[in-house]
């Protein structure tokens, strides 16, 4: 399933048709449901394959948007998947699930007895980072994530194998929402939407199925926690990750981010601090402002009042998760704790 010919897609796709025969599905309107312009045989243009190589559906539904469109779109080649012969294997994907070959054809070779999805490693900011969580559905129990690191890698929910005959049985829609792990304890490669460059991030953060909280979408905000690796909304701080080198020349091509060595781990909590901490609809638009200002122009460190903020948000409640619906928190009164830390500090001019 494609939406726009970003250059990861483009670089995705290259790569899934070294070992593939590749069926794109796209529609004719956003997820928004917005018009779009579908590109139809465009894509075989922009990839340099024939129409051997690759078909591409496109589907015209009616006013759609979230799930019912990404619904509508996948199940739209369930009619030419149906015509082929019944062992045939399918991977449903999407465009940003980037996958190791050799993984896949090996859990192949053993042949598909049931549908299985394959576990992805989510990246988050650059391919070395990796999220402890999904960026976009939050968790209660992620809020322990804030001390320590999950004791086991989470695993993203990436593409479903199975066979033609399977999808007699049931859509590619619903086996992407119902298909279970073939293996909980493997990832077969990654999600990658998130490491690439701030405005292909912003595109996919504003698709989510969840809208955020205008202050997510501010473009310092996003550039000073995307480059320390830390979650916009402050639910978590990514881990570092040695990357594949299949995924490292991958990255090369469509321009993926590196991030390199971490920052301390007390820079980092400051700044997560913070991330979760902006986004209480009693803290004025202004004061928002200037503190990211300050965040951006230095690193936080120890002695920077932020880290005090991590050390009291670790012992409250969770109550504003970065989602639209945290708004209806608006008009309650600002904890007289935080108030005091924040009114209390200079402001972003000389004396920063």
């Amino acid at each position: 399933m494609v939406g726009e010919a970003t250059p990861l897609a483009l670089a995705n796709l290259r790569r899934l048709s070294q070992w593939c025969d590749l069926i794109l599905t796209e529609a004719t309107l956003t997820f928004q449901g917005r018009p779009r312009l579908p590109l139809r045989a465009g894509w075989r243009d922009l990839l340099g394959l024939s129409a051997e190589q690759l078909r591409i559906y496109t589907v015209d539904p009616p006013q759609a948007s979230g799930a019912r469109l990404q619904a509508i779109q996948r199940n739209g080649v369930l009619p030419a998947l149906l015509r082929q012969p019944l062992d045939r294997p399918v991977l449903l994907a999407d465009a940003d699930e980037l996958l190791d070959p050799q993984l896949v054809l090996e859990w192949l070779a053993g042949g598909i007895r049931q549908p299985g999805r394959l576990g992805l490693v989510p990246l988050y900011a650059a391919i070395d980072r990796e999220a402890p969580g999904s960026h976009c559905c939050w968790k209660p129990e992620w809020a322990e994530l804030r001390r320590a690191p999950p004791r086991q890698p989470f695993l993203f929910p990436g593409p479903v194998l199975v066979s033609v005959a399977m999808l007699q049985e049931q859509s590619p829609n619903d086996l992407r929402r119902t298909a279970p792990f073939v293996d909980h304890s493997r990832s077969f490669g990654v999600h990658a939407t998130l490491a690439a460059p701030i405005p292909e991030v912003m595109r996919k953060l504003r698709s989510s199925r969840h809208v955020w909280m205008p202050r997510i979408l501010d473009p310092l905000h996003l550039n000073t926690m995307l480059t320390a690796g830390v979650h916009h909304a402050g639910w978590w701080i990514a881990a570092e990750r040695r990357p594949e080198p299949w995924l490292q020349a991958l990255a090369a091509d469509c321009g993926l981010r590196l991030a390199g060595p971490a920052q301390a781990r007390q820079q980092l909590a400051a700044l997560r601090a913070w991330a979760e901490a902006r986004l209480d609809p009693a803290l004025p638009d202004a004061l928002v402002r200037e503190i990211d200002a300050y965040v951006a122009s230095r690193a936080a460190e120890a002695d920077d009042f932020l880290s005090g903020l991590d050390d009291w948000l670790c012992v409250r409640p969770v109550s504003h998760w970065g989602h639209a619906v945290g708004q209806h928190l608006a008009g309650l009164p600002l904890s007289a704790s935080l108030e005091e830390q924040l009114l209390s500090k200079p402001s972003c001019g000389e004396s920063c």
